[in-house]
């Protein structure tokens, strides 16, 4: 895996599948497993991980704006 010094952090995150701070023996085989190959796979794999949490946050944040919005109707129901 030909990965370069500014890759490191993203590197660990991937390679971190349970977010535990920790790479386990499995992870990191598997991790190496998967990004096997042409710099590309280290490349999409990181748009993945990117877009897993962009689709968490945004998960949070409609979740948010859905328990303000039940708020805020069940207040115009007491006026």
């Amino acid at each position: 895996m030909d990965v370069c010094a500014e890759d490191a952090e993203m590197l660990f995150k991937l390679l971190d599948r349970d977010d535990s701070g920790k790479v386990s023996i499995d992870e990191f085989c598997q991790g190496c497993l998967r990004l096997k190959g042409e710099a590309k796979s280290f490349d999409i794999h990181q748009l993945m991980y990117q877009n897993q949490r962009l689709h968490h946050k945004l998960m949070e944040f409609f979740s948010h704006l859905d328990n303000n919005f039940r708020l805020l109707r069940d207040h115009s129901l007491m006026f």
